[in-house]
């Protein structure tokens, strides 16, 4: 079960002080909790997505994409979904979106 990221000032602990890793289509903030609590998900999409339907429907697409995933416990996981989401496939978007998240070492292994 994911657990939401919902207040402002834990998007903004997580920006300041969790590690970058990018895609070619999403931004991935991690940071790694003192707890083995669940680990928590962000979602956030870029300003520059002009139509707020869009950024609605790729924020959707990311949620059901995590959703599939198992993370290791204890992280605060945000991603921030860039421009370039837009035009590209749904399958496409997944693949990126698990790239950040392997770069980051936040999935359970497969064994």
């Amino acid at each position: 079960m994911l657990l939401k990221i919902k207040k402002n000032k834990d998007f903004l602990k997580i920006y300041s002080t969790g590690k970058l890793y990018h895609s070619k289509a999403a931004f991935l903030y991690a940071l790694k909790t003192d707890t083995d609590s669940n680990t928590r998900i962000g979602i956030s999409s870029s300003k520059k997505i002009k139509n707020a339907v869009t950024r609605n429907l790729l924020r959707r697409r990311t949620f059901e994409i995590l959703r599939k995933l198992e993370f290791k416990p204890g992280f605060d996981l945000v991603f921030l979904i860039k421009k370039r989401a837009e035009i590209i496939s749904f399958y496409e978007l997944g693949k990126e979106i698990i790239n950040a998240a392997e770069s980051a070492c936040v999935l359970k292994d497969k064994t």
